[in-house]
C-alpha cells in the first residue's frame, strides 16, 4: 500500500510537470491526454488514502499507464522508444511488487506480447504499426526519459529496502519464537521434574501403606477384617494408578500409552470399585446403587483391569463428588456376547449439578471451568474425564455424555473383553509359589525408616533374615565384606546412591561378587523406562509400592537359578 501511494505520488508529479511542457508546444489532444490521465491518477490517490481495496486501485493503476503505452504507440503513432519500454518496465515491477506473481506475470505478458508480436508483423509482413512519428516533443520526452529511469530506480530501491527490513524483522521474530520455545521446552521440563518428584515422594510413604496392608493380608484375619483390608489394598492400587496418570498425562493424552492384557473378574473388579465408595457416599447421605448383569458372575475376561478400574474410579468419584443429594448408579450390561468375546456397556448416572448441552465438550478437555460463576470445574478434579476419555479411545470405546442443566448426568460407555474359557488355565498366572527360599542371603539397602520395616517383616514372612544398608557406600562394603545371593537396592540414597553403588559392585576385581543379582527397589518411574543411565548396571526392577506377590517371584527365580 505505501509502494503504491509512492508510485501514484511519483506519476502525478510527472503528470503535471509533463503538462506545463505541453502547453503551447503540442496539440490540444496531447495537454487534454495528459490532464485526462492526472485527473484519473489523482483520483486512485484520493480513493487509496479513502480505504479503497489497495489491490483494486493497483490494477487500475497499471490500466491507466496501458492506455498510455498504447495510446502513443497505435493512436499518436508515436511508436515502441524507450519512454514507452520504460512504461513497460514500470508495469512489470509494479504488478509482481504490488499484485503478486499471478498478476505481475498477467501483465507483463499483456505488454510483452503485443510489442513482440508488432515486432515480427513488422518483419514478416511489412505492415510496421512500430513506425515512430518522430514529430515529438523532445523536451517532454528527454524529462520523461529521465524521470523514468529514477522512478524505476526508486521503485526497486523501497521495495527491496522494504524487503530487507522484513527478513531483519522476521530474523528477530524467529530468534524470539526459538527463545520462546526454549523457554517453553525449559518450563516443560521443570513440570515434569516437579512431577516425577512429587511421585517419588508420593510412592515412598504410599509403599509403606501398601506393604503393611500386604503383611496383615498374611495374618490370620477374621472374614469382615479380610473384607475391609481388601477395600484398603484396592483403594492403594488405585491410589497408585492416578499418580501414574498424572505423571504420564502427555502419553496417555497423545494415544501412547501401553494396555494390559491380563486375567480378570469383572464382577469382582465391580464390587471392590463399590465397597470403595461406599463409606464417602454413606457420609454424603447418597443413595449408591450398583447393578451389574447376572450373566457377568463368575466369568473370566481378558483385558486390563487396571485402566478400567481407573477409568471407573474417575467417573463414579466425579458423580460423587458433584452430587450434593439424591443418588449415583453404577450398573454394567452385557450388550452383546458370543463364545469368544463379550462387549460390556457401563453406565454412571448422578443427580448432580448437571450440564448444558453446548457446554458437554468441554469437560473432556483439561482445566476448562463449567462457568465463572461456579468457580469450579464441572465433573472433573484436574485430569480425571480426561484421562478416562483418552483410556476408553484407547479400549476401542467412546465416552457418551446425556445432561441437561440442573438435573444430573449420565455417563456411559462400551468395551469388548475376550472371554477366558474355565479350561484355559494358562491365561492365568499362578498363585506366589511356596517355594522355600529361606536360605537366600539377602541384602537391602534403603534409606527410609519405614520402608526398612516393610522390608524386614515381608522377608521375615519367608523366614529371611535381611541385612539392611543405609545408603549406597554401606550396600558397597557389605558385598565386599560378605557373600549375598541378591542385593535389593534402592535408588535414591545419601553419600551414594543406588547407581552409583551398583556401578561400583560391577566394577569389582572379584568376578563372583561383580556378578551378584541387583534388583532396583525404587519409587521412580523413569527407571522403569529405562530413561536413567544407571539402569544398565541392574539384573531387575520393582517399582514401589510393589506387592509381596511380585516380590516373593523374583526371589523364587532367584532360587531356582541356585
Amino acid at each position: 500500500m505505501k509502494l503504491l501511494t509512492l508510485i501514484l505520488i511519483l506519476f502525478i508529479l510527472q503528470r503535471i510537470i509533463s503538462l506545463f511542457l505541453l502547453i503551447g508546444q503540442a496539440e490540444n489532444f496531447y495537454i487534454w491526454r495528459s490532464a485526462l490521465l492526472l485527473f484519473f491518477l489523482t483520483a486512485s490517490l484520493i480513493l487509496l488514502l479513502c480505504g479503497v481495496s489497495w489491490r483494486l486501485l493497483g490494477h487500475a493503476y497499471i490500466w491507466i499507464v496501458s492506455i498510455l503505452i498504447w495510446s502513443a504507440i497505435v493512436t499518436l503513432r508515436q511508436g515502441v522508444n524507450l519512454v514507452t519500454l520504460q512504461y513497460i518496465l514500470i508495469i512489470i515491477s509494479v504488478a509482481y511488487y504490488i499484485l503478486g506473481t499471478r498478476w505481475g506475470l498477467i501483465y507483463s505478458l499483456a505488454n510483452i506480447v503485443p510489442v513482440t508480436a508488432m515486432v515480427f508483423l513488422a518483419d514478416y509482413t511489412g505492415i510496421d504499426l512500430m513506425k515512430a512519428d518522430l514529430n515529438l516533443n523532445m523536451k517532454a520526452f528527454k524529462f520523461l526519459f529521465v524521470y523514468n529511469f529514477f522512478s524505476l530506480l526508486f521503485v526497486h530501491y523501497f521495495f527491496f529496502n522494504a524487503f530487507k527490513k522484513t527478513n531483519q524483522r522476521e530474523h528477530q521474530l524467529s530468534l524470539s519464537l526459538k527463545q520462546s520455545l526454549k523457554d517453553a521446552q525449559d518450563l516443560a521440563s521443570a513440570k515434569t521434574n516437579f512431577l516425577s518428584t512429587m511421585s517419588h515422594e508420593l510412592r515412598t510413604p504410599l509403599n509403606a501403606v501398601a506393604g503393611m496392608a500386604e503383611i496383615l493380608s498374611m495374618s490370620d484375619l477374621k472374614p469382615a477384617e479380610k473384607e475391609n483390608l481388601e477395600v484398603l489394598r484396592f483403594s492403594v492400587q488405585n491410589l497408585m494408578f492416578i499418580i501414574n496418570d498424572i505423571l504420564d498425562f502427555n502419553k496417555i493424552d497423545a494415544d501412547k500409552a501401553v494396555l494390559k492384557n491380563n486375567p480378570f473378574r469383572l464382577d469382582l473388579l465391580l464390587g471392590n470399585i463399590y465397597r470403595s465408595f461406599a463409606a464417602e457416599t454413606q457420609a454424603k447421605k447418597l443413595e449408591f446403587n450398583f447393578k451389574y448383569d447376572p450373566g457377568l458372575e463368575n466369568i473370566n475376561l481378558l483385558g486390563d483391569k487396571d485402566r478400567l478400574s481407573q477409568i471407573l474410579f474417575n467417573i463414579v468419584g466425579n458423580a460423587i463428588k458433584f452430587a450434593t443429594q439424591g443418588s449415583v448408579e453404577m450398573e454394567a450390561v452385557i450388550s452383546q456376547r458370543d463364545q469368544q468375546k463379550l462387549a460390556v456397556l457401563f453406565i454412571v448416572k448422578d443427580t448432580g449439578i448437571g450440564i448444558s448441552p453446548e457446554e458437554q465438550h468441554q469437560i473432556l478437555y483439561p482445566y476448562v471451568q463449567k462457568s465463572s460463576k461456579s468457580k469450579r470445574q464441572f465433573y472433573g478434579t484436574g485430569l480425571g474425564l480426561t484421562i478416562a476419555s483418552r483410556l476408553i479411545s484407547l479400549k476401542g470405546g467412546v465416552l457418551k455424555i446425556s445432561s441437561s442443566e440442573g438435573r444430573g448426568a449420565e455417563l456411559s460407555f462400551e468395551l469388548v473383553f475376550k472371554i477366558i474359557k474355565s479350561g484355559d488355565g494358562s491365561a492365568f498366572k499362578s498363585l506366589p509359589s511356596e517355594k522355600d527360599i529361606s536360605s537366600l542371603r539377602v541384602l537391602a539397602a534403603e534409606d527410609n525408616e519405614v520402608n526398612i520395616i516393610v522390608i524386614k517383616k515381608l522377608l521375615n514372612k519367608w523366614n529371611i533374615q535381611p541385612v539392611i544398608a543405609r545408603n549406597g557406600k554401606e550396600a558397597l562394603d557389605a558385598v565386599i565384606s560378605n557373600d549375598y545371593d541378591v542385593v535389593l537396592m534402592d535408588i535414591n540414597m545419601p553419600l551414594m546412591d543406588g547407581f552409583e553403588a551398583a556401578k561400583s559392585i560391577r566394577n569389582l576385581s572379584d568376578k563372583a561378587k561383580a556378578s551378584i543379582p541387583i534388583i532396583a527397589l525404587t519409587a521412580s518411574v523413569d527407571f522403569s523406562s529405562g530413561q536413567q543411565p544407571g539402569c544398565d548396571y541392574m539384573d531387575d526392577c520393582i517399582l514401589k509400592p510393589f506387592s509381596a506377590a511380585l516380590l516373593k517371584e523374583k526371589l523364587d527365580k532367584l532360587k531356582t537359578m541356585d
